[in-house]
């Protein structure tokens, strides 16, 4: 399983283009470096000690690439949503969707959105805070789920910002 992130890590990589060069991604490879040095944890890890891993990576797992065009947004209004006006945000996947969000609250600094999205346009902010707050080199899941991030909730509130409305989000998986 080791050998196999590894090598879809070097694909993910291929993809992005330009984004390649990225302080962002410089972090992403960082991180990769620390899994492929320290592996994954094994009951020898103090941590570790009482989790044994070993069944969770006889599993074959692949990346679920979601076809937006395809998402009815019926699916999200299954949810009871309990505020009259809310800033929703719909992720399928862990990507974020944004014709099922709606953000109402949009007022000078307050981001409120995607991941991806915040990154193309305020990298600096993305980089203030990305992976600064767990730690890769002791952890192979942070480092991993480091490794391959690419989108996710994004909420930065500039100080004396006030959100007016509550931040619905809907996480949904989907395997089909």
């Amino acid at each position: 399983m080791k050998e196999k992130l590894i090598q879809e890590f070097k694909l993910f990589e291929a993809a992005l283009n330009g984004q390649s060069k990225s302080e962002i991604h410089q972090v992403r490879r960082e991180a990769i470096q620390q899994f492929e040095k320290s592996g994954f944890p094994t009951v020898k890890n103090e941590d570790w000690k009482y989790s044994n891993v070993k069944p969770i990576l006889k599993d074959e797992y692949k990346q679920i690439i979601i076809n937006e065009d395809k998402i009815d947004d019926e699916v999200y209004k299954s949810f009871e949503i309990p505020f009259e006006k809310h800033n929703r945000l719909v992720f399928v996947n862990g990507r974020f969707i944004e014709k099922l969000s709606n953000i109402i609250d949009e007022t000078d600094g307050l981001v409120i959105g995607s991941f991806a999205k915040a990154n193309t346009f305020s990298p600096q902010l993305i980089k203030n805070h990305f992976a600064k707050y767990a730690n890769v080199e002791n952890e192979a899941f942070v480092a991993l789920n480091t490794a391959f991030a690419q989108d996710g909730l994004f909420v930065h509130v500039p100080d004396r910002v006030v959100v007016e409305h509550p931040i619905y989000v809907i996480h949904i998986s989907d395997n089909s």
